[in-house]
């Protein structure tokens, strides 16, 4: 029974996992079209179309016009979880939080320059290119998911499912809060945008320290922001 105070999105991405590990599902199955899968689920398109986004961004499934949704990862235990996100009200898990991911991307980051290929760094430089017009158009929405792609991407440079899945993990929960971020500090938007371009150069060329160091300096600068904030707040 569908819980419907739950997302049924993530409903959704329960059933696929399940349906994987009954066996209903392999590495390499072709899921039903739209129409027909979630009249079988008993859910809106809408609802599908938003877990099948989710899966493909996690590498889970791969969407292609013509040719269809195709599962990519079959084990389950691979796949990013979904814990409760921290709120801007809780300032010790938020910056808990921060700590994590500045930790987890310097190492990332690295991994990335070693690893990464001419393919990636066409899929990052797009993701760069839809930042700066969003930026440009003053669309936040479609700034900070492209801004998450951008992160997505090079976690997936590195070629390591490993690291890939720890950063989805913390990806989701930053996810939640950071448009109340850039909407509390809309000048960290256009200093964010400046950040991701020195990133994307550092890996172009490629540079190790450089991409770390504008890597951390980005997170840093949504730290002290945070911090300035949760000082104020307390008076």
């Amino acid at each position: 029974m569908i819980n419907k105070k739950r997302k049924l999105s993530f409903y959704v991405i329960d059933e696929i996992k399940q349906m994987l590990i009954d066996g209903r599902l392999h590495e390499g199955d072709k899921l039903p079209n739209q129409n027909e899968f979630a009249k079988q689920l008993g859910v809106s398109r809408l609802s599908l179309r938003e877990a099948l986004n989710t899966l493909s961004l996690q590498g889970v499934i791969s969407q292609k016009p013509g040719v269809g949704t195709i599962v990519l990862a079959g084990n389950p235990d691979m796949w990013s979880e979904n814990p409760t996100p921290p709120m801007l009200s809780d300032s010790e898990a938020t910056l808990e939080l921060l700590e994590t991911r500045k930790l987890l991307e310097a190492v990332i980051a690295k991994s990335a320059v070693e690893h990464i290929t001419e393919k990636d760094l066409a899929i990052i430089k797009e993701d760069v290119e839809r930042m700066k017009r969003a930026f440009l158009k003053k669309d936040l929405r479609k700034y900070l998911k492209a801004d998450l792609a951008f992160h997505y991407h090079i976690a997936s440079a590195t070629h390591n499912r490993y690291l890939l899945n720890m950063f989805l993990t913390i990806r989701n929960l930053m996810e939640e809060f950071m448009t109340e971020v850039f909407l509390i500090f809309p000048d960290l938007v256009e200093r964010s945008f400046g950040y991701h371009q020195k990133i994307y150069d550092g890996l172009c060329i490629p540079d190790e320290k450089r991409t770390a160091k504008f890597l951390l300096k980005h997170l840093e600068d949504i730290e002290v922001k945070l911090i300035f904030y949760y000082e104020s707040q307390a008076k």
